[in-house]
């Protein structure tokens, strides 16, 4: 198997809200990688990435919006 070439589906201002992002794309067998949100005291906290497979970006953005439209 090849390795991956991830791609950004959504960015999270918190790491609560990107875990629960995380478990849902798992929950639909998308593989899920987040990025960022470290913070020290010389920088301020970076928003979190939500990283997919390449392959599964559309999936992962139609999957994305739904869960968005339902905290509505």
């Amino acid at each position: 198997m090849s390795t991956p070439h991830w791609k950004s589906v959504w960015e999270c201002e918190s790491r609560s809200e990107a875990e629960v992002l995380k478990t849902y794309l798992e929950s639909h067998g998308i593989r899920v990688f987040l990025q960022g949100g470290e913070s020290n005291y010389l920088y301020p906290v970076l928003r979190i990435r939500v990283l997919v497979p390449e392959e599964d970006l559309e999936k992962a953005r139609e999957l994305t919006e739904l869960f968005f439209k339902s905290g509505d």
